[in-house]
Parts: structure tokens; sequence; C-alpha cells
């Protein structure tokens, strides 16, 4: 289960506005601007793709995979497996963080409800 943030953009705020009352709203210690000189580049670890080639390509290691303290964007032609690496990356930073949450935009229109929860994500 997620967390309703109530944030609204106003007109002629700053962006940079916008998500620093957003983070406000979170209160999350760990969630801060980079802009702000906050440590938000901090390494914390890794999300395991699934794939040890992936991983290594990604991260140098083939235990590493995807940051786990920043957005990532898998991009690339259709049908080249973006969808089933990425369902993969989800599905393991929610077994790893089953208080956390995922926001996933996929451009495409390749994922479904159902291929999440065969996937064994929570949906």
């Amino acid at each position: 289960m997620g967390t309703l943030i109530n944030v609204r953009y106003c007109i002629g705020e700053s962006m940079s506005d916008f998500f620093r009352n957003l983070i406000k709203e979170i209160k999350d210690e760990n969630t801060t601007m980079a802009g702000d000189g906050d440590g938000s580049a901090e390494f914390g670890g890794f999300i395991d793709t699934g794939s040890y080639a992936l991983n290594a390509v990604l991260s140098g290691s083939i235990y590493g995979g995807v940051p786990d303290n920043k957005v990532t964007a898998f991009a690339g032609e259709s049908a080249t497996g973006k969808t089933f690496f990425v369902l993969g990356v989800v599905r393991s930073f929610l077994k790893q963080n089953p208080t956390g949450g995922v926001v996933y935009y996929d451009t495409e229109a390749a994922v479904t409800k159902a291929m999440m929860e065969e996937r064994g994500i929570d949906t």
C-alpha cells in the first residue's frame, strides 16, 4: 500500500519549489535535492536485474544491477526485452523493500496488470 501525498503545483511556482514541497510531504530523511548540496548522490546499493550479464554491464559486477537510490530508465527499440528486465527489477526492488513503491512509466503500453501479477508484482 502506498501513501497519498497531497502536493499541488501552483502557477508561478518554480519546479524546485514544487519538489521541495513534495520532499517535505514525503518526510523521508533520505529524500533530498542534489541542487541543495545534500547527499542525495551517495551510493546506496544495487537492485538485481535478474541477469548476471545486465548486472555486469550496468554496475561492473555480476552481483550488482541498477542503483537503488536513482531514477532509472530503460530505453531502446521495441521488442528488445526492456519490459522483461524492468519487471524483474521492479519485483526485486519490492521484495527488498516491502513497504516501497514504484512509479512505472510505460511509453509503449506494453505492460498489463496480468503481466505484473504473473511476475509476482502486487498491483
